[in-house]
């Protein structure tokens, strides 16, 4: 029996990392979009604040599900952390 739960946390451990990584490289996505973003609004600035102005609602949107992700990143490093402590106790 306690072969199969150490085996389950080995799975979960598995899939947990496989998520950090994806949470990692969405949140370089994020950072590549809004350099892309800045430089353009560096160009044409009179056109970027009335973008501003129009999406601010999706602007808004947009910054939560980025905080969402990075809460979400920080559990996942969390649980990693634990699983690995529980695994060497096992």
């Amino acid at each position: 029996m306690n072969s199969n739960f150490r085996y389950q946390l080995e799975e979960r451990l598995v899939y947990s990392k496989e998520w950090a990584i994806n949470f990692s490289n969405k949140l370089k996505h994020f950072e590549l979009t809004d350099r892309v973003e800045r430089e353009l609004n560096k160009q044409k600035p009179f056109t970027s604040l009335i973008r501003r102005i129009y999406y601010l609602p999706l602007n808004i949107l947009k910054y939560y599900k980025k905080k969402q992700l990075i809460n979400e990143y920080e559990w996942t490093l969390k649980e990693i952390e634990i699983l690995e402590k529980e695994l060497k106790n096992f």
